[in-house]
């Protein structure tokens, strides 16, 4: 069974020293020298002219950037609108476009390809309507193919030059500087817009073509294109899974045996993204609620990309399609989707994928029945449709953001994931990256892959592998935030390492590996202790549930399955599993110092979690919105329920009719509690946890629910009067009460959680990215889904973490 997935005066600069280290070259390299070639033509009415410069030398020249023998053809040319020259009369408004060419290819190629030579008073019209004024550069590869990676010689002159050019043009805006590649140049685009990387900070746009081979996409958060063939057979649209083979299956691939023979070289047992899978990827960074191997969202438009005269290199549609050959397969099913006869004039679709408020646009151009060339429909014969349509996008997204503050990474021992080696079989692996000793100057060590995952802000945690007693190579495994590792092991010996991120989502399997061995026979003490003392695992004003279950411990001092470790594992090192409650816990937490304990910063706020409620954490209760019934509110400190009664039509819509028990605070962290199903009334009424932005019955909101007679649900409402939505419904046995939790992460990334026992838990939906600001309303919320009627919603437990 296949899962088909859905192209003359000589002025020298030194770059300073300070400008050197900025770019982490060293101060050997030759400085950028900049040579004006003179106008590209000269309009009719006397105005200035268009200006090419071939520009050389700066940080990362070497290659054939550097010694490559047709040096017109390796140099880096920059072609600026009338106004853009040096001396010219804008002032700061012109956008920057980095172009890079494919494999085997070089910067005049690419130049041609883009902008022809023909119609220059359309290639460098600056009206609003045509994109602005603008200059474009072409770039060299070190290479035939560019080294994908975003620090390596290639990303050194890119970087290099941007902030060279910045420099030398006063007519150019910093907010407004951009990348497109085609194919090889595409695949480098996407390894630089990775917010570890120093150079997407300084990116407002990223446009790749016919690019892909991409373990998980991008991280940026700059405006993204991405255009692609749907029948490219050089660098795929997508990739399926074969389930009897288990092996990757390209929607198109090449079997002759020149260039490339796909089937050998890139059947794999991994699944790599590309086209749309990519652009999804990057697209639920932001919001977007959808899977990332499709369906696709609805078009929004479409345009006209390729040239039927000479389409295709002279061939047809039909031999195209003939063209699209998957292995094993004949005729291709990926074939089923697409029929010439109906292929429209347009035949690009424009697809803008929905994202939360704020963020910046994700958009797929599908060229659909086209192969790898590049868009080879021009004006006049001069520029093609689409460099004319990429710069009206680039222009409409001007604007870069401030850097984020790094996030903090702690060490969490000597542990590798349970499979590392697993880095996609089957569709489900396409937030995980590896990253190679031999990529990274200077080579890997653990703390270098603490840094790459530091530098990230999706990342969650990452494994130093060192294969080389093995293998050739080191390895960092990076974990992105829609994949966090679910299970990790103990690896003695230094060739392993783990670290975390201090704000990762709430996971109990990424605890560290140390040994508590607390008594299973100890006897607990039935009354909550309203008083902790300094020592206790409630440090955010609740107070311990003694009887709460707190995890496994394998005795005697092999592991925890708070850190991982299953039964089997443990049986298998000789141990015994023993359960411990809170007490158990708190007992052991006080023993080694609590918080002061080198593990406490992980191990605490797991036990908090699981052990400690207050009465007191939530302050305040009314009813949102217009409700038919006034609600009310209990607390019983014995059992740690809170009870909301409420009415009210629902939490739904563009307005909300609910009652709230809640605590104001400025919250990047988690909320949980213990829910009861509510008393059956409807099958749509709710009972749980909410984070809110205000309490207007139109706030923006996220939130995870128990149902009537629906599962759970998460749903979100993603800015003021906007209209609701929800992520997903997760049927479960509403007999009994479940583990509920929400986590915030750095003031906007929300994810939904549950677990049966709060110690695995499983994400509900997806993460969402609502920004809030930093003081939200968080608590439990209950809708009777009746104006006229209540229920009657339990939570035990609740707490904030």
């Amino acid at each position: 069974m296949i899962s088909a997935i859905s192209n003359t005066a000589v002025v020298a600069l030194w770059l300073s020293s300070a400008a050197l280290a900025a770019v982490g070259v060293a101060a050997q390299d030759p400085p950028f020298t900049k040579e004006d070639m003179g106008c590209e033509y000269n309009p009719a009415d006397g105005s200035a002219c268009p200006r090419r410069y071939r520009i050389s030398g700066g940080p990362g020249y070497t290659g054939e950037r550097a010694t490559w023998e047709h040096v017109a053809s390796r140099e880096t040319n920059m072609f600026c609108s009338p106004s853009c020259v040096e001396g010219g009369t804008a002032n700061g408004e012109c956008s920057l476009i980095l172009a890079f060419h494919g494999i085997y290819s070089n910067p005049s190629d690419q130049h041609w390809l883009m902008m022809g030579h023909g119609a220059p008073e359309i290639t460098y019209d600056e009206s609003e309507a045509s994109g602005g004024p603008f200059c474009i550069s072409f770039h060299k590869a070190k290479g035939v193919a560019w080294d994908y990676t975003c620090n390596g010689d290639d990303a050194a002159h890119i970087e290099g030059f941007i902030h060279w050019a910045l420099d030398e043009f006063p007519t150019l805006d910093p907010a407004a500087v951009n990348l497109h590649g085609f194919s090889s140049g595409g695949i480098q685009t996407m390894h630089l817009m990775d917010t570890r990387c120093p150079i997407e900070k300084l990116i407002a746009a990223a446009a790749p073509y016919g690019g892909g081979h991409m373990e998980s996409p991008p991280t940026t958060k700059a405006a993204f294109l991405l255009a692609h063939g749907t029948h490219d057979n050089v660098v795929f649209y997508g990739e399926g899974w074969n389930e009897v083979t288990g092996t990757a299956v390209p929607t198109c691939a090449r079997t002759d045996a020149g260039f490339f023979n796909n089937f050998q070289e890139f059947q794999n047992t991994w699944v790599q993204l590309f086209g749309e899978a990519i652009t999804a990827g990057v697209a639920k960074y932001r919001g977007y609620t959808g899977d990332v191997y499709g369906p696709l969202p609805a078009k929004s438009g479409s345009i006209d990309l390729i040239d039927e005269a000479g389409r295709w290199n002279d061939k047809t549609c039909e031999a195209v399609k003939a063209d699209c050959v998957i292995q094993n397969y004949a005729p291709s099913p990926f074939n089923d989707n697409f029929d010439c006869a109906t292929l429209p004039a347009e035949e690009t679709d424009i697809i803008d994928y929905p994202v939360s408020a704020g963020s910046k646009p994700v958009q797929l151009l599908k060229i659909n029945i086209h192969n790898h060339d590049y868009p080879n429909r021009r004006r006049n014969g001069g520029p093609t449709e689409f460099f004319l349509y990429l710069r009206k996008f680039f222009n409409q997204n001007r604007g870069t953001r401030a850097p984020k503050q790094n996030q903090t990474v702690q060490d969490v021992g000597a542990e590798v994931c349970t499979d590392p080696d697993s880095f996609g079989e089957g569709l489900s692996f396409a937030y995980r990256r590896k990253v190679w000793d031999s990529s990274e100057p200077g080579g890997l060590t653990p703390e270098k892959c603490a840094e790459l995952c530091k530098e990230d802000e999706e990342c969650v945690e990452v494994f130093y592998i060192d294969y080389q007693p093995h293998y050739f190579d080191k390895a960092c495994h990076l974990h992105y935030r829609f994949l966090p590792c679910t299970s990790t092991k103990s690896h003695s010996g230094p060739t392993s390492m783990h670290y975390v991120t201090s704000d990762a989502p709430m996971n109990p399997t990424k605890t560290p590996t140390p040994k508590p061995t607390p008594n299973p026979n100890s006897t607990p003490n039935p009354t909550p202790d309203p008083t902790p003392d300094p020592l206790s695992l409630c440090t955010q004003g609740g107070v311990l549930v003694p009887t709460n279950f707190g995890g496994y411990s394998c005795l005697e001092g092999l592991g925890d399955s708070n850190s991982g470790m299953t039964e089997e594992e443990c049986n298998s090192l000789g141990g015994t599993w023993v359960p411990y409650n809170c007490q158990d816990a708190d007992s052991f937490w006080k023993s080694v110092g609590g918080s002061s304990w080198e593990h406490g910063g992980f191990f605490g706020p797991e036990w908090e979690r699981q052990c400690c409620s207050s009465e007191g954490v939530l302050s305040s209760t009314t009813d949102i919105g217009s409700v038919g019934i006034p609600g009310a509110t209990t607390f019983n400190s014995d059992s740690l329920t809170t009870t909301l009664y409420a009415s009210g039509a629902d939490i739904w819509g563009t307005n909300d009719a609910f009652r709230f028990a809640y605590q104001t605070l400025d919250l990047d962290g988690s909320i949980y509690a213990l829910v009861h199903p509510p008393s059956l009334s409807s099958d749509w009424e709710k009972s749980g946890l909410m984070i809110r932005q205000s309490l207007a019955a139109n706030s923006a909101h996220a939130s995870v629910f128990v149902t009537g007679a629906n599962g759970v649900l998460s749903q979100y409402r993603p800015s003021t009067s906007a209209q609701s939505t929800g992520t997903h419904v997760d049927w479960y046995d509403r007999t009994t009460p479940i583990w509920l939790a929400i986590k915030r992460k750095q003031g906007r990334y929300i994810s939904f959680w549950r677990s049966e026992d709060a110690v695995n838990w499983t994400q509900v939906g997806y993460t969402i990215d609502i920004p809030m600001g930093n003081t939200i309303h968080v608590g439990i919320a209950a809708t009777a889904h009746n104006n006229n009627a209540i229920v009657e919603g339990k939570t035990q437990y609740f707490g904030i973490a």
